[in-house]
């Protein structure tokens, strides 16, 4: 807006100019008032894409069916082992048998006065080979070192062995070194020597082989288990290759019956995903219709759509005699009370009776699957699927009526850009007429002034 100086004079020239602008101006507040209106609409379309994608990302284990595929592991002896299962489970009863569980090797080494006293060792390497072949680690040990410092150097090297020091009670020689394998399995029993042999460190060596060795205090092993009567070995207490789709999390020696079922509650999950989603969907284009898109046509159509889906039988079905409706299986519209009369009318949402779903999924398994998705492409999530991506599509009525808003704003924002130029110049032509009828009119006064002053 314009910066002219006005002069002092009997007329208050920027209230004036103030006011006629405010007139000038209302044009300009229809067309940001008209912005605000076009910005609402885009961001409520976002929305509606929004959830129409969510929509969509809850129909491809529909449509495929393998939403049905959902199982559960329930195992008899849980203090035994514990699991869970996939969808490539096998359902069925495993009689399981843990005969041993995987453990690594720990070794506690002789006891030492104190854990931070010198050994008087010169400098040395502490060896450690491993049964299964993996490379040696080599540790190399400070010339007076302790427990602590030797401990410290294993632990830092990082070779899958971890090094403590624990109180054996002893009073006279309290300070254990133990190493235990971070590894479990019989490939991770390990065997210690040093490269120089120097005597205040032969403490440190081992080897698993020798029978009898007190300083061994876990074996390593594999676990041990046999599932229906075949035994199979393990490297460590998660079996995945025991039963197909099946793993199995084993504590201890014990035997445990496993049951591996259908889990309704997780199929009953997806399926309530899609009525939850399908809703948000129906709900966020019932307020934009009502709202700032009303009387739209794109989103008359998103409805139009999810109506058509909801109504259109599965081809080649017999409702009669086979499941052709989502409403066979537990999936109905909600109805609401409109009028005196006492008239029911749909409202689009739709509500799930759970137990009714099971009743048909117990009933006609096949029948539940092939109403979202089968191989004529038909289903309701086939069919779903399908007008959603006609939908979001570059060419779908949303795109398109999103880009028709853009281009409506553009339009919208140049109008204002213009007209606000045009409104600088008229505030500065007023500016400058009142400013020179305000020095005019001083002048004046000043002329009376002394004429007044002149006649006295």
């Amino acid at each position: 807006m314009s910066n002219i100086t006005t002069q002092v004079g009997p007329l208050d020239v920027q209230g004036l100019v103030s006011q006629l602008m405010t007139v000038e101006r209302q044009p300009l507040v229809a067309l940001q008032k008209k912005a605000s209106t076009y910005q609402s609409q885009l961001s409520d379309l976002g929305k509606l894409k929004s959830d129409i994608s969510s929509l969509q990302s809850t129909l491809s284990e529909l449509s495929s069916g393998t939403f049905l595929n959902a199982s559960k592991l329930t195992s008899s002896s849980q203090d035994v082992l514990t699991g869970s299962s996939t969808s490539f489970a096998l359902a069925g009863v495993y009689n399981v048998n843990v005969q041993q569980i995987a453990q690594g090797q720990s070794v506690a080494f002789a006891n030492q006065p104190s854990a931070s006293n010198p050994l008087g060792n010169a400098a040395d390497s502490l060896l450690f080979h491993f049964q299964d072949g993996s490379p040696a680690a080599n540790v190399a040990i400070k010339a007076n070192a302790s427990l602590n410092d030797i401990a410290s150097a294993v632990n830092a090297a990082g070779i899958g062995i971890n090094a403590t020091i624990v109180n054996s009670g002893d009073p006279a020689n309290p300070g254990t070194l133990v190493f235990s394998s971070t590894k479990t399995g019989n490939g991770k029993a390990f065997t210690t020597s040093l490269q120089t042999d120097d005597a205040a460190l032969n403490f440190l060596k081992f080897d698993p082989s020798v029978a009898d060795d007190p300083r061994l205090t876990a074996r390593a092993q594999d676990a041990i288990v046999q599932v229906n009567g075949v035994t199979m070995h393990n490297d460590t207490n998660s079996l995945t290759s025991g039963i197909t789709g099946v793993t199995l999390t084993l504590s201890k020696p014990g035997t445990s019956s496993v049951t591996v079922s259908r889990d309704d509650t997780a199929i009953q999950a997806k399926v309530q995903a899609f009525v939850d989603a399908y809703n948000k969907v129906r709900a966020t284009a019932e307020s934009l219709r009502k709202g700032s898109m009303k009387g739209d046509a794109s989103i008359q159509s998103v409805e139009s759509m999810l109506q058509s889906v909801l109504t259109t039988p599965i081809s080649g079905v017999d409702p009669t005699r086979a499941i052709g409706y989502l409403a066979q299986i537990g999936i109905t519209q909600n109805g609401t009370s409109a009028g005196a009369n006492g008239s029911t009318v749909l409202d689009g949402s739709l509500k799930f009776d759970a137990t009714a779903f099971i009743n048909a999924l117990n009933g006609n398994l096949a029948g539940v699957a092939h109403v979202f998705g089968n191989a004529n492409n038909d289903g309701v999530a086939d069919r779903l699927n399908r007008s959603i991506n006609d939908l979001l599509g570059p060419t779908g009525v949303l795109e398109t009526a999103t880009s028709a808003v853009n281009s409506t704003m553009q339009d919208e924002k140049l109008q204002e850009d213009l007209l606000n130029t045009r409104l600088d110049s008229i505030q500065k032509a007023y500016l400058t007429q009142f400013t020179n009828l305000n020095a005019s009119l001083a002048q004046i006064q000043k002329t009376s002034d002394y004429l007044t002053r002149s006649l006295a």
